[in-house]
């Protein structure tokens, strides 16, 4: 849930940023994996980092909040984990947006499928 929840964010904003967005599942050494593209969009790079880092931000925000709103400890200690691992699991969404931050401000960031593409 956590995974899905995560993608759909980033969906969401490659919605709102393109008005496309496709989902699907790579599989390798690892397991499944769940993703989210634009395949063939081009961003500016401040969309590019939205879409990046909202998943980050929006679900530690909600985890976060319903730790310390919910009395109950278990739902508590669950929604942190939660929260820790939607970060942990979004590392290279994190790297990405580093990365790009070195580019100057007109760059664009073209969403290849399996990753992005810097026009300058």
């Amino acid at each position: 849930a956590i995974v899905i929840s995560h993608e759909l964010l980033h969906g969401l904003f490659f919605w709102l940023y393109s008005k496309r967005v496709q989902f699907g599942v790579k599989w390798g050494k690892l397991g499944m994996t769940p993703y989210a593209t634009s395949k063939g969009a081009r961003f500016s790079k401040k969309q590019f980092e939205v879409i990046a880092f909202a998943p980050q931000f929006m679900t530690i925000i909600l985890f976060a909040l319903s730790a310390i709103t919910i009395s109950n400890a278990t739902i508590s200690i669950f929604a942190l984990m939660a929260g820790a691992t939607n970060l942990a699991g979004g590392c290279a969404d994190i790297y990405s947006a580093i990365k790009i931050a070195r580019y100057p401000l007109v760059i664009l960031v073209e969403d290849t499928g399996d990753g992005y593409r810097i026009w300058q």
